[in-house]
């Protein structure tokens, strides 16, 4: 079980992701632009099962709407975020 998500929504200068592991599990973390195109690697690696935040650094990224995808084992899920 994986639980995500992504606040604030809209995000300003900076945002947060938050998920998690129920066990240790490989996860990476990216921002992607609509089209799908990886914008930035927030995490990549592996982490023991537990609650996790991480911040967004959205002050380097054009207004508009991104995707944040959040990969661990087969699970793929995206949150939208408008900044």
């Amino acid at each position: 079980t994986l639980g995500f998500s992504v606040y604030p929504n809209p995000m300003s200068k900076q945002g947060y992701a938050h998920f998690f592991l129920e066990r240790s599990s490989e996860v990476k973390l990216q921002v992607t632009d609509l089209l799908g195109n990886e914008v930035s690697t927030l995490l990549n690696g592996n982490y023991p099962a537990g609650s996790y935040n991480t911040a967004i650094p959205a002050e380097k990224l054009e207004p508009g709407i991104y995707f944040c995808r959040l990969i661990s084992g087969e699970i793929n899920v995206n949150k939208r975020s408008l900044l």
